[in-house]
């Protein structure tokens, strides 16, 4: 125990740079040290055990999710130094460290979420120039994946307005859900006069909301390197839900599962999240701009339109058949009328 400590104590000045300043005035080196050790200690038994099936825990589903919820906090964050320290006795490298904790939030954060997941390759690297910050850096990084966008892309600015669900659905876009489950995985496909929009499926209830509201805190206070990329997330949505109908549609699709009173509660979640201009503009940028240019295609929107709206069903699409049949019969009586063969 008291050499897990010292190791603790060697990273105290760099564990101290994560936190505020005249907060850490108020707290000598081995306070500080040994609240680090006792945090840390439980974080790598808690994912441990939970690892291992609640075995050797024996905790309550509810108080689980509690504890969950508490380490992905923005102000809860232990840094990542702490838990590598802490595992150094007993690992060489920290590559099992990070494959330790990509099981945890895989199976205890992830899956709850309703995402498919996939393993980042540089969790395996090795390399401490690309180690997490806290665990919800590392969350954030499983979440995203590779970044969407080129910075190095020089792109023409536009406004895309392009329309709620239902909007784009009139004009002929369908909604799908994509094979991954990365948040940045949006893509725009064309289909004729159906293209199809594929989103990553979510579930949204009371623990992904604060999952969702702490890492777009942590990207408008933090300077990190990869932009914005939850937050560009969020605001996508939130372009595209407007009212409960546009949730609905999500929802029939697979696409959005919720755990809320209605879908009119979702939409409000949205509408109102305190993310306003705090997004990428670059992020999704060409999906935006290919649903932007389908909108304004003329000849393309109005055939959508034809068909949206008289073969949405079976018996629209009858009668819209049999009327044309009516009209095309009739200018055929009426033409052999004016002109009777002889």
């Amino acid at each position: 125990m008291g050499n897990l400590f010292k190791e603790v104590m060697n990273v105290v000045a760099e564990a101290r740079k994560f936190y505020a300043a005249e907060i850490m005035s108020k707290l000598r080196d081995e306070a500080f040290a040994r609240m680090m050790f006792l945090d840390g200690c439980f974080v790598l038994y808690f994912i441990q055990g939970m690892n291992r099936g609640n075995i050797d825990l024996e905790i309550s589903n509810r108080l689980i999710l509690l504890i969950v919820r508490d380490m992905f906090l923005l102000e809860n964050h232990l840094p990542f130094l702490v838990l590598d320290a802490l595992m150094s006795l007993r690992f060489d490298s920290n590559k099992k460290l990070k494959g330790k904790i990509v099981k945890f939030i895989e199976w205890e954060v992830l899956l709850p979420m309703g995402l498919s997941f996939f393993i980042p390759h540089w969790w395996f690297t090795g390399r401490r120039d690309d180690d997490p910050l806290h665990l919800l850096d590392a969350l954030r990084t499983m979440l995203l994946g590779s970044h969407p966008s080129d910075p190095n892309k020089k792109y023409r600015y536009r406004l895309h307005n392009f329309g709620s669900i239902m909007e784009l659905k009139e004009v002929g876009i369908r909604f799908e859900k994509s094979d991954s489950g990365y948040l940045t995985d949006i893509r725009f496909k064309e289909y004729f006069f159906f293209p199809r929009l594929l989103l990553p499926s979510i579930v949204i209830n009371g623990v992904t909301i604060s999952q969702l509201l702490n890492l777009t805190s942590f990207e408008m206070c933090s300077d990190i390197h990869s932009g914005c990329g939850v937050t560009s997330y969020i605001c996508f949505l939130d372009s595209l839900i407007n009212h409960g109908a546009d949730v609905k549609e999500l929802r029939s699709k697979g696409i959005l599962h919720h755990a809320l009173g209605s879908d009119e509660e979702v939409a409000l979640l949205f509408n109102e999240w305190p993310i306003e201009g705090m997004n990428d503009l670059y992020v999704y940028f060409e999906v935006k701009e290919r649903i932007y240019s389908h909108r304004h295609y003329n000849v393309k929107v109005s055939i959508a339109r034809v068909l949206h709206t008289y073969f949405k069903s079976p018996w629209t699409a009858i009668s819209f058949v049999a009327a044309v049949l009516l009209l095309l019969f009739t200018a055929i009586q009426t033409g052999f009328a004016a002109f009777p063969r002889r």
